[in-house]
């Protein structure tokens, strides 16, 4: 018995030896498909251009005032980010300011400054229209006036249509 073993054995080995070269090539002849068919990126059709604006930003400060840093927080070390999100009336003074992000020591000469602001006054379709922005001051002990990032909310509501 140990020798009719033996053959069919062989044959089982020597069937899994051709299934495992089999699936090799075809996985090898699939990824030189794939090399052959994806296009290089130089060879790619670029993206077209954004479409160009058919309406003209108008956007402008008239008035832009920094806190004051307060001496009682530069000489215990407090310091950080405040953020607060604004809206002006329709002729470019902030109606309200909001705090997003707070360092409550700091947030009122934030506000009292942003309330100070003055935005150029903005047009669409010919009626004055309001401006949502985001302002964030960032205080260090080091400094004298904070650092401050401004960036609008609704730039779409800050823009002069084309005649």
């Amino acid at each position: 018995m140990a020798q009719s073993d033996y053959p069919k054995s062989k044959d089982i080995t020597l069937h899994w030896r051709n299934f495992i070269i089999v699936m090799v090539f075809i996985f090898l002849v699939g990824i030189i498909i794939g090399i052959i068919i994806t296009p290089h990126p130089a060879h790619q059709e670029r993206a077209a251009p954004p479409p160009e604006p058919q309406a003209e930003v108008n956007l402008g400060w008239i008035k832009q005032t920094l806190p004051d840093y307060p001496q009682e927080c530069r000489q215990r070390g407090i310091g950080g980010e405040v953020e607060v999100e604004a809206q002006t009336d329709s002729l470019g003074r902030v109606l309200s300011v909001k705090i997003i992000r707070s360092v409550p020591e700091l947030d009122q000469a934030v506000i009292a400054a942003v309330k100070q602001w003055r935005h150029e006054t903005v047009t669409c379709e010919g009626e004055t229209q309001r401006v949502r922005f985001r302002v964030v001051m960032a205080f260090h002990p080091a400094d004298d006036l904070p650092a401050c990032r401004v960036g609008y909310l609704d730039p779409s509501s800050a823009v002069k249509k084309g005649p």
